[in-house]
């Protein structure tokens, strides 16, 4: 019975180790993610967003005016979105 015992013993301190490093790891995950979400949002509301395609103009194209117009119509409604 005191095998048992100790035996569960160590079992019971394996698990609270292996919960505590996906604690640490769930934690620093989150954390990760966090700033990441930070740094896309910033450079969304940044004026590069808007320049991506405010200085260029899509009626001398060939091929793909109405595509780069939508392109265009997206990023300006995304930017007014972030802000």
């Amino acid at each position: 019975m005191a095998v048992l015992k100790s035996q569960n013993a160590s079992q019971v301190v394996e698990l609270e180790e292996k919960l505590a490093k996906e604690r640490r790891f769930r934690d620093a995950l989150k954390r990760k993610l966090a700033e990441l979400l930070s740094s896309i949002t910033d450079s969304l509301t940044s004026v590069e967003l808007r320049n991506l395609t405010a200085d260029e103009d899509g009626s001398t194209l060939a091929v793909g005016k109405t595509e780069f117009e939508v392109v265009k119509t997206i990023v300006n409604d995304l930017a007014k979105d972030v802000e």
